[in-house]
């Protein structure tokens, strides 16, 4: 099995200017206001997995950070004038490895490189800096390591074999934890009506396509995904199959196995948690990170719940398998809370994303007490605006109450 990512290391990227380090545990839930960065957060994973092309060095700024320049993605705010401008994104791994990129633009050709890459363990730590910056080509680039000089060549941000013998040791073992990200943002694709081909596999992206292709053609997946819809939403999942090569799924109510609704007639919410039940059930069998975007979405608190449930029951029967979401539901955080202190002992983390005064992001952890109680007022606070407004409605009612009265007399 793969290892496991385990931390994120952050810097000059989106809002986050100085340094965080956010650790995981098995299940994660990240809160905070809108416009915060939560999202940059969460999506960081799922960069990392998507820069990996053959042959191209660097970041590969594709749907995880919606095609935005290397500009935009790097922290546009004021530093003070000795701080490093240049982005760092880093993971640490179970296997006790901890990888850190430095990305610097280059003015000179308008594009941006790996400044220095490091690598270290409990034991070893080895590092590369790059020297010629004024190269031609920014993938022919010479790098100053432990032996001197020396040519690296990536695949992304994974330098092929002959980097030094600790690098080669631990890359295959980096490929592996970054094969095992998914991530879905908020919005997510639903089964379409058209359907797919006949035998299609469907790779699942960040919009959740490719869902519907997995689960038709693989008739244990879909029997596992369609028991949640059954149980949660009363309607099984099956297929329907247009002519001679292409087929669709479609919900069936309980009681009326001869009614078929294709997808896109179904509910918002039901459309928006497929390609997670999909992809958590994919957890279920390989493992691996789930990084997700508003998992409740469009959906009633009752399925919220259900929604949890099954997070829980995933992570309790995989053991390689980590989550991690940014949400704004109190379901989810009951939820969490609960299991911290029963399915998941010492294995839930919450944490608190804020934008300061400058602009600047933190990521502030929200420890638990051995009974899982937040150990800040952070998460209570955040969750006092239905309070406020509870408190503001009795008072409207009874300033009513008083005029009516008033009026009577």
């Amino acid at each position: 099995m793969a290892p496991q990512i385990q931390a994120i290391e952050l810097a000059r990227y989106r809002g986050f200017r100085d340094a965080q380090r956010p650790e995981l545990l098995r299940l994660n839930l990240v809160y905070g206001e809108n416009n915060a960065g939560k999202s940059a957060l969460v999506r960081v994973p799922a960069l990392l997995a998507a820069s990996r092309t053959p042959g191209r060095l660097g970041l590969d700024l594709g749907e995880p950070v919606r095609r935005a320049g290397f500009q935009e993605v790097r922290w546009r705010g004021p530093l003070p004038d000795d701080a490093d401008s240049d982005l760092v994104l880093g993971v640490g791994l179970s296997d006790g490895s901890a990888w850190r990129w430095t990305f610097r633009w280059l003015n000179s050709r308008a594009v941006s490189t790996i400044q220095r890459i490091e690598l270290s363990t409990p034991d070893e730590r080895v590092d590369f800096e790059r020297v010629d910056l004024a190269a031609q080509d920014p993938r022919d680039a010479e790098y100053v390591g432990p032996q001197g000089p020396q040519r690296l060549v990536f695949d992304g941000l994974i330098p092929r074999t002959g980097a030094g013998d600790l690098m080669d040791r631990h890359r295959d073992g980096l490929a592996g934890a970054l094969d095992g990200v998914i991530w879905l943002q908020a919005t997510r694709q639903a089964p379409t009506r058209e359907g797919t081909s006949l035998g299609a596999q469907g790779v699942l992206t960040g919009s959740g396509e490719g869902a519907a292709a997995r689960v038709a053609s693989d008739a244990k997946l879909r029997s596992a995904v369609s028991a949640w819809f059954l149980t949660h939403a009363q309607c099984r999942v099956d297929v329907e199959f247009l002519g001679t090569d292409r087929q669709r799924l479609v919900l069936e109510p309980v009681g009326a196995p001869s009614y078929a609704v294709p997808f896109p007639d179904s509910g918002e919410g039901l459309q928006q948690v497929f390609p997670l039940v999909v992809a958590l059930e994919h957890l279920r069998r390989d493992g691996g990170l789930l990084c997700v975007e508003e998992p409740e979405s469009h959906l009633h608190p009752r399925l919220q719940r259900g929604l949890v449930a099954l997070i829980v029951d995933v992570l309790r029967a995989q053991p390689a398998a980590s989550v991690l979401l940014e949400t704004h539901s109190e379901v989810f955080l009951i939820a969490a809370l609960a299991a911290a202190v029963g399915a998941l002992p010492a294995a839930v983390r919450l944490y608190w994303v804020e934008a300061g005064k400058d602009g600047a992001a933190t990521i502030e952890d929200v420890p638990l007490d051995p009974e899982g109680r937040p150990t800040t007022p952070r998460l209570e606070q955040a969750f006092d605006t239905m309070g406020v407004m509870r408190r503001e409605l009795i008072q409207a009612r009874r300033a009513g109450a008083q005029e009516s009265r008033s009026r009577g007399g």
